[in-house]
């Protein structure tokens, strides 16, 4: 586990595959530790990883990145990665970047659409 005041990554390998918890605000302030969270799934064999978002408060570019950097580890060993039950807001992230198009997105909330002028 790594955690830096609260926010912090949990990795939890299991038998089909290593499980990785975003926990709070996942931004710049916390890089260092997602540096040092994909060196220890790196040294893990290769294998299908998900990622839990579901207590992700806040995700930002550092960690849309750290998906990115996971997604290409993972899917370069002919494994896959899932993303799981991420909050509303956290999925409209994955939306606007498009990664909701490249990552397998499983649970969660949908995002709002966007409220705007009736046409009927």
């Amino acid at each position: 586990m790594f955690d830096p005041g609260g926010n912090r990554i949990e990795l939890m390998p299991r038998e089909a595959a290593l499980h990785v918890a975003l926990i709070g605000e996942i931004d710049y302030a916390i890089r260092d530790k997602l540096d040092d969270a994909y060196a220890a799934l790196t040294q893990h064999p290769p294998a299908d990883i998900i990622v839990d978002l579901a207590d992700t408060s806040f995700l930002g570019s550092v960690g849309l990145g750290f998906l990115v950097q996971i997604h290409r580890w993972v899917t370069d060993s002919g494994h896959q990665l899932s993303v799981d039950a991420p909050p509303r807001h956290v999925r409209r992230a994955l939306m606007l970047t498009g990664l909701d198009q490249v990552l397998t997105v499983t649970g969660g909330q949908q995002p709002s659409e966007p409220s705007g002028p009736s046409t009927s």
